[in-house]
């Protein structure tokens, strides 16, 4: 009797931990330029699909790579408008 009590508890967390929900990935990026200081965007982007939180943090991980090279982009064309060096940094995290 103990054993399949200890069974259906494993098997009821079990389904509980591997379901999918709802996620977002926030992106906090910051542009640094010589003289001017550092300025700050934070973008939030909600997924349309429910997933698996592995899921949400490779999805998350992909974002965080095409803003961090579109903001390289961004930084090359400020440093030649300006000829001020520009430094850029992006990170994600999943919420």
């Amino acid at each position: 009797m103990k054993k399949i009590t200890l069974l259906t508890i494993i098997l009821i967390v079990a389904t509980f931990a591997s379901r999918k929900k709802s996620y977002s990935c926030e992106c906090t990026s910051s542009f640094t330029e010589t003289g001017y200081g550092t300025y700050s965007e934070t973008t939030t982007d909600a997924y349309s699909e429910k997933m698996k939180e592995k899921q949400a943090k490779a999805a998350c991980k992909e974002t965080e790579s095409k803003l961090s090279y579109a903001n390289a982009g961004h930084a090359e064309d400020i440093e030649y408008l300006t000829g001020d060096i520009t430094t850029v940094s992006t990170s994600c995290t999943v919420k």
